[in-house]
């Protein structure tokens, strides 16, 4: 570049910064303002959480599961009447809390999309397992239970945790339930060795090993002992060294610790009450050690 282009383009730069300048200080407003990082449009309403939406509408929505005694539902017509330690636990919340509680049947498999599809705010009485853990988080952990299994009386074939892997060992359980996790995702029994059904009643689930279609079914000790209680036929096993220990809690949605927290706070109060006192005292003696406190 010469030395007299060079001094033009110079004086170019300077006469375009002047002017740059002269714009900004006539016309201040064109330049948007910055925004920090709590800023917000002053149209933008606020954000309910979850715990606001319920103190505001007076409405809790549970999910009961069918886990008697401590949660239980029957259909009536287009009703849902549901029954429990835990249910009874929502009412004590509800009277104290000045709430109105709306309960809705949730099966096994259905867990999953408890706070989407369902919209609940809760789950009472569930089993606290690796799989649920993805899509929730659990409180009010009063309870422990063990998983095992049922037999046929007159059948040796499952005597330990190793004998369910054998290859003529056929099993069933219930799709969703603590069992089917276990057969699943810690045993990994092969689909030609396992029979799913999906939404089962304890007696339906029992009938498959009654009736000889497999040698094991697998679910919670309590609901194992009430299926060999009805079918004579039947034997309870792994009772005295469950499969595995689960804690029975609560499930809140995943990641909203203020609700979980409030959840936590007023169920672990409702508990307290002396006639539900009576109530776990009762039912824990009726199960035989089979339900047990875990707080």
């Amino acid at each position: 570049m010469s030395p007299e282009a060079a001094t033009l383009y110079a004086a170019l730069i300077t006469l375009a910064g002047t002017i740059a300048a002269v714009f900004i200080q006539q016309w201040p407003g064109r330049r948007p303002p910055r925004l920090g990082p709590e800023s917000t449009r002053p149209d933008s309403p606020p954000i309910q959480t979850r715990l606001d939406r319920v103190l505001t509408d007076r409405t809790l929505r549970c999910g009961c599961v069918k886990h008697p005694p401590l949660a239980d539902f029957q259909h009536s017509g287009n009703d849902c009447l549901c029954s429990g330690l835990y249910v009874d636990l929502a009412h004590a919340v509800a009277s104290t809390s000045g709430l109105s509680l709306e309960f809705i049947a949730v099966d096994w498999a259905d867990l999953p999309s408890s706070f989407t599809d369902l919209e609940l705010d809760l789950v009472l009485s569930v089993f606290e397992t690796k799989t649920r853990l993805l899509y929730g988080d659990f409180v009010s952990a009063f309870h422990k239970i063990g998983v095992g299994g049922v037999s046929a009386v007159d059948s040796d074939k499952v005597q330990s945790v190793t004998d369910l892997g054998n290859a003529d060992v056929r099993i069933v359980v219930a799709r969703g339930e603590a069992g089917w996790e276990y057969a699943v995702q810690e045993l990994r029994v092969p689909k030609h060795r396992l029979i799913v059904v999906e939404n089962a009643s304890l007696p339906e689930l029992m009938d498959y090993v009654v009736t000889g279609r497999v040698d094991v079914a697998i679910c919670d000790d309590w609901s194992c002992h009430e299926g060999v209680t009805r079918n004579p036929g039947l034997k309870h096993i792994f009772v005295n060294d469950p499969l595995y220990l689960c804690k029975n809690a609560i499930m809140v949605p995943k990641g909203d610790p203020e609700f979980a927290a409030w959840v936590d706070e007023v169920f672990s109060e409702a508990r307290l009450r002396p006639d539900l006192i009576a109530e776990e005292v009762r039912i824990l003696a009726a199960t035989n050690g089979l339900i047990r406190r875990f707080r």
